[in-house]
């Protein structure tokens, strides 16, 4: 009797059909947002989304659109890595947003008042990141305490935390009084810089540096971490069931820590990433809110599936979908609705239990 064998390759030839399926009809249905709004102008604004940061360089071979791809992608695709790797372990890591806020100040008090090189800094961001990530480790390890809950304070305490420090100048002159802002990293500190090899001059834009190839490094060590070494497969035993890896000798508390650390490390190389690639400077208005760019890590995450490869193109179709909206006419339409295109997408994601059957169920039937 012959036996039906499985294919080892399915279950990530279904995740990523399943993406692609919940990516098309958030698209769909994106799509049929604009004709509601304004049927006329429909069809005009969502090939402007589709085609995103290209859509300039097709029309005028203007790189502008895709400097900005290239200059934002990093930053989503580090944090949507610390995301992912704390969900592996069944964390949720919303806190994401303030260990990329502490994470920043470090890089940017390396670079402005001590004029460190950019690696130093961004290893003291890794540190400053790793910190803050740790209390919501401890937190959640020694008194159960919702990652949810500590996380959303702590982002808020991030917040205030260094517009008063950046604001005051109490850790020295970071801020710019004219531009209500720190001061442009270009101009005080350029060995702090992030060397671009030539990029910028091929694109047209000094924000372009050598972080997109660091952040795509980082996913591939990432995914290694978590798939081929015993502290990824301690993380994701507790991951599936705390109590089930503690009997087998897992200790859990320090796995859960251990988990947070590199989660918060991550944030804090992608603020690094942003903020050393002058991409844009620190504005410390103490009524401001969260940075939302960074909160775009979290669906990122979610499109991805959790997988760290996934997550690059899962950021690279997120800042393509939001820069792609930038180009919407205003007459009818406002940015935003690339923001909404992603959540329509996200939003099905949700749904995807019965999506994955579906794939499941169509790819045996042609094999």
């Amino acid at each position: 009797m012959i036996k039906n064998i499985e294919n080892p390759l399915l279950p990530s030839l279904t995740s990523f059909f399943t993406s692609l399926l919940c990516i098309a009809l958030g698209f769909v249905l994106g799509f049929f947002i604009l004709f509601a709004i304004s049927p006329s102008n429909a069809f005009e604004g969502f090939t402007k989304i589709l085609q995103g940061g290209f859509y300039m360089y097709f029309k005028l071979g203007n790189t502008s659109g895709l400097s900005r791809i290239i200059s934002q992608t990093p930053m989503l695709i580090l944090g949507g890595l610390s995301v992912a790797i704390a969900y592996k372990a069944g964390l949720f890591n919303i806190g994401v947003t303030g260990q990329y806020i502490v994470g920043g100040l470090g890089a940017i008090y390396s670079a402005l008042v001590l004029h460190l090189p950019w690696y130093i800094c961004t290893m003291v961001a890794a540190l400053f990141g790793a910190i803050w990530g740790v209390f919501v480790g401890y937190f959640k390890a020694y008194f159960n305490v919702s990652e949810i809950i500590s996380a959303i304070m702590l982002n808020w305490i991030a917040l205030f935390f260094v517009n008063q420090i950046t604001y005051s100048g109490a850790w020295g002159d970071m801020f710019d009084p004219a531009m209500n802002a720190t001061y442009i990293l270009a101009h005080k500190a350029p060995s702090s810089m992030i060397p671009n090899l030539g990029m910028a001059k091929f694109f047209n834009s000094n924000t372009v540096t050598i972080a997109i190839f660091i952040a795509i490094i980082f996913a591939v060590i990432v995914h290694i971490l978590i798939s081929k070494t015993t502290f990824g497969y301690e993380l994701q035993a507790c991951g599936l069931g705390k109590d089930a890896a503690k009997y087998a000798g897992i200790n859990d508390k320090r796995t859960t820590i251990y988990n947070m650390a590199i989660a918060g490390a991550l944030a804090g190389i992608a603020a690094a990433t942003y903020f050393l690639s002058d991409v844009d400077q620190w504005h410390p208005q103490i009524s401001s809110e969260l940075p939302d760019m960074i909160a775009n890590s979290i669906p990122v995450a979610l499109l991805a599936m959790c997988n760290p490869i996934g997550v690059i193109f899962a950021a690279l179709l997120v800042v393509n979908v939001s820069v792609g909206a930038t180009y919407l006419n205003t007459k009818f339409f406002q940015p935003e609705i690339g923001n909404l295109t992603i959540s329509v997408i996200i939003y099905l994601c949700a749904f995807v239990a019965i999506f994955k059957d579906f794939v499941e169920n169509f790819l045996k039937r042609r094999r």
